[in-house]
């Protein structure tokens, strides 16, 4: 039938199988390797091709098996599409910015080619007044698991006294616990609590199954009065960036499951506190550890630690590399893992070309023979696959998972050999072994052999990995292990064998997702959290040896295939060029006035953009300054009550002043008239400290009677106009507001809508009471909706010095205006929604009305994952006072957990 036929043309576009090859009996994963990333991907392909089809919600899709159940499943949901709506298509992902290229001439790679880096410090913070705020499901049971010899059993006795149900388990008896421990049937808590001593491997994997047990009750304890994740580590009292020992370095994986839940786990608060091992008295550190965990605000960091003399948080600062020479000498030996393929064989060429050493290699993959002469000229996965069919499977009956993964291993059979050559030809001497780095037998061997020939070892690079990406409660413990152990036992496999080699340099490859955590990745921030705390201890036990913990932003290459790159441009964060990044491992190597081991170069897992495509990202380059302020709750207090998911974010209609501000900043005595190609491309989220926003604005263009000003809000972390974007827009000015057009017809068959404002702000909205700007629905439909709105107050009723005396649109009505997309999207579709962009907005006043306006919103398209709207505002008189066209908004089921977790 048609839906199928579409089904396989789209999944051979996705995936590039041949669509002869392609059955409606074939599983997605066993026969086709399909992960959860490209699920969704294909079903937002067939909602744009099968607009009057309906749609397979995303929880639908993860049961679904073969290609005949969702074509299907497509097929029975037709009934359910409404005709009045249609669908609109999803915004094209768009790339980052390039990093200029490395010279390959000789000499150090110049500082100006360099990617990026910053460098994380400990910094002192001040515990906040309030020491009760966290909020707990009522009657749920907070566990406190492990740290059995000192603070696991006192901080459950803190919390108990504090009136929490708090319950101990130790370490021997989790495993009961993971069987189903009868006694606890309620959880809203989980405080996973390391020993004073090195935590074994065992210890954090049986934490992560026991998150991965309890993760579905703390969600659920989240959506009933509030849900709690905790870890205790024991490093410095400041994760290690005291510069004094390590109590237990290993504990410090608990970080990085605790971060990845954080994104993970919707509205669950999440924490890591670090207890420095300088606690001579256990009860004052249970007593302190028990105060930040009562403590634990929306707007708090995620990781605190804690000494007897103060408290602590992280923060990044931009690393200026410095100059500097190599310690090694042309036939220096260094021991390379993770192959010879991808960002591993980039980094190694950009140090072959300065030292000519030589490079015993660790790959899975054995070294590959000549290539197949039919594969001369061949060059795309697709290419490959085809000619498979043509060559060795000719004539036979072949799956797309076989011929896939035959294909994959001639393509990475060809990098290989193309990277030994390289290398080759850069001056290294090259010795290759296929070896598994978790097994300590099979290293040895190579070690040794290597030794004898060519001389100690003087340099380890550490870059093997692997990736089993699923969410934390869909992972496997098989999944996890494969994972962990990679990074892990490769490490102390490398370290243990080269204990007594005259190391120079120790430089381990891990990720930001270690220091932000990453949905779907809890095993690999565990892993890369416990490496970047192992180098730290190294750093401190082996001072003649340069150590260096690279947390890597993600690679234009490597691992990031073609659907984890529209994954990262659509959250905002740009690719790290692969010469860039090699070229800043080799100057990280050679600056030995920074004694820092950890750092993150390239881009950060930070932001999130909600909505991008190839105009997203297209921000002027001229932009200059117009004004820099920070943002937290003391100087916007009414940011508290725009709380989602636990933390202050900054409203849209907020935005839209700033953008309004900044484009008249420089051009005084004009008016705001409209915003063309709104958008937001990443949320300000505020995490307990000031967030700088940076209003930037370019030069005014005359056209069509109207002045027009590039605008855009940047992250004031970077320089200028470096720093992820917020918002932009294209601000509109004129001398006097335009003559106002007729207004258009009001939405057709509006009916009752069937809650009062109250109970809406009560049961669906998760504004606070100074954002109440709805005053009453006068109707709605699955045309539209119509609403009377209230004004905002003067500004500084919501602001502490704010920029004007009076608004130029109207925050409230505007915000007010968004709120009713949100309840036309629940009654009508089931989902909540948050706004995303628009194609203009158009003001025909200075001011809004003193006495509020009613806004008729008209439904343009939906479909399960949007809305577009056009909203009209109106005077008592029935005069247009504003019009927002081409208006959108993202629906997502997360979104409710998010909503629920507002500031109670």
């Amino acid at each position: 039938g048609e839906v199928l036929s579409t089904l396989v043309t789209v999944v051979s576009e996705l995936t590039g199988y041949p669509e002869n090859m392609l059955g409606a009996e074939m599983d997605l994963e066993a026969d086709l390797g399909i992960d959860s990333i490209k699920r969704v991907e294909i079903l937002s392909a067939l909602e744009e091709r099968l607009p009057g089809r309906g749609s397979v919600s995303a929880e639908q899709m993860a049961e679904l098996k073969t290609l005949g159940d969702i074509a299907a499943a497509l097929d029975g949901s037709q009934a359910d599409v409404q005709p009045s709506l249609q669908g609109t298509p999803a915004p094209a992902p768009c790339p980052g910015p390039a990093v200029p290229p490395t010279s390959e001439g000789p000499g150090l790679p110049q500082l100006d080619t360099l990617a990026p880096r910053r460098f994380v410090a400990a910094a002192p913070y001040t515990p906040p007044k309030d020491t009760a705020s966290l909020k707990l499901a009522p009657d749920g049971q907070v566990l406190v698991a492990g740290g059995d010899a000192d603070l696991g059993p006192i901080l459950a006795q803190c919390l108990k006294e504090t009136g929490l149900n708090a319950v101990h388990r130790s370490t021997r008896q989790l495993d009961t616990v993971l069987a189903g421990d009868g006694d606890l049937t309620r959880i809203s808590g989980l405080v996973m609590v390391a020993e004073p001593g090195d935590a074994d491997h065992g210890y954090l994997k049986r934490a992560f199954a026991l998150t991965r047990r309890l993760a579905g009750d703390l969600t659920r304890a989240a959506g009933h009065g509030g849900a709690l994740l905790a870890a205790v580590t024991r490093l410095d009292g400041a994760f290690g960036f005291l510069k004094g020992p390590l109590a237990a370095p290993s504990s410090g994986a608990l970080a990085g499951l605790v971060k990845t839940a954080a994104l993970e786990l919707e509205g669950v608060v999440c924490r890591v506190l670090d207890v420095g091992d300088d606690w001579t008295d256990a009860g004052a550190a249970a007593e302190t550890a028990a105060k930040v965990l009562l403590s634990a605000g929306p707007a708090d960091p995620v990781e605190i630690g804690v000494t007897p003399n103060g408290w602590y948080r992280l923060e990044m600062t931009p690393a200026p590399y410095a100059e500097g020479q190599l310690r090694l000498s042309p036939g220096a030996v260094v021991v390379a893992t993770g192959g010879a393929r991808g960002i591993t064989a980039e980094a190694l060429l950009a140090l072959a070309r300065e030292v000519k050493p030589v490079y015993l290699i660790l790959g899975r993959s054995p070294l590959p023979g000549p290539a197949p002469e039919w594969m001369n000229g061949l060059d795309t996965p697709a290419e490959i696959r085809q000619a498979l069919l043509e060559t060795e499977f000719a004539g036979r009956k072949v799956g797309p998972r076989q011929l896939a993964e035959r294909a994959a291993q001639l393509s990475a059979e060809a990098e290989v050999r193309r990277n030994l050559e390289r290398l080759q030809a850069a001056g290294a001497t090259v010795i290759y072994r296929s070896v598994d780095v978790r097994q300590r037998e099979e290293v040895a061997r190579a070690i040794d052999e290597v030794r004898t020939a060519h001389g100690p070892i003087q340099a380890v690079i550490h870059g093997a990995g692997t990736l089993a990406d699923r969410r934390i409660e869909d992972k496997t413990d098989a999944q996890f292990d494969a994972v962990f152990d990679t990074k892990v036992r490769g490490w102390e496999n490398l370290l243990a064998l080269t204990a007594d080699d005259p190391l120079r340099y120790v430089v381990v490859f891990s990720s930001v997702a270690a220091r932000f955590g990453n949905i779907g990745q809890a095993d690999y921030a565990m892993a890369n959290e416990w490496l970047n705390k192992a180098a730290v201890d190294l750093a401190r036990r082996r001072p003649e040896t340069r150590v260096l913990a690279i947390n890597w932003g993600p690679w234009d290459g490597g691992m990031v295939d073609e659907s984890l790159k529209r994954h990262f441009a659509a959250r905002g964060v740009s690719l790290l060029d692969p010469a860039a990044g090699a070229a800043a491992m080799v100057r990280a190597m050679a600056d030995r006035e920074a004694a820092e081991v950890e750092m993150v170069v390239g881009g950060s897992l930070e932001t999130k953009a909600t909505a991008c495509d190839t105009a997203a990202l297209s921000v002027p380059d001229n932009l200059e300054l117009a004004l820099a302020q920070e943002v937290d709750l003391e100087r916007f207090p009414v940011l508290a009550d725009h709380v989602l998911g636990g933390r202050p974010v900054v409203p849209l209609a907020l935005m839209i002043e700033w953008l309004g501000h900044t484009a008249l900043h420089a051009n005084p005595g004009l008016t705001l008239v409209g915003l063309d190609d709104l958008r937001v491309l990443s949320g300000i989220k505020l995490d307990g400290k000031p967030h700088p926003v940076k209003l930037m604005n370019g030069p005014s263009v005359r056209r069509d009677g109207l002045f027009e000003v590039p605008v855009a809000l940047f992250n004031g972390n970077g320089h200028n106009g470096s720093g992820p974007v917020h918002s932009r827009a294209r601000a509109l000015l004129a001398d006097t507001p335009p003559a106002a057009p007729a207004p258009p017809p009001p939405p057709a068959g509006l009916k009752p809508f069937p809650i009062s404002p109250s109970e809406a702000y009560g049961r669906v909205l998760f504004h606070g009471k100074r954002l109440h700007g709805i005053r009453h629905i006068e109707g709605c439909s699955d045309q539209g909706m119509v609403a009377r709105l209230a004004p905002a107050p003067d500004p500084e009723r919501w602001i502490r010095q704010p920029l004007r005396r009076h608004w130029i649109t109207d925050p409230l009505v505007l915000d007010a205006a968004f709120q009713m997309a949100i309840l036309w999207s629940h009654v009508q579709l089931g989902m909540v929604a948050l706004p995303t962009r628009a194609k203009s907005y158009r003001q025909y006043c200075r001011r809004f009305p003193a006495d509020g306006v009613t806004a008729e919103m008209r439904v343009v398209a939906a479909t399960s994952r949007r809305l577009k709207a056009d909203i009209t505002f109106l005077d008592a008189q029935r005069q247009v006072v504003a019009l927002l066209s081409g208006f959108e908004t993202t629906m997502d089921p997360g979104l409710e957990a998010a909503f629920r977790a507002r500031a109670a």
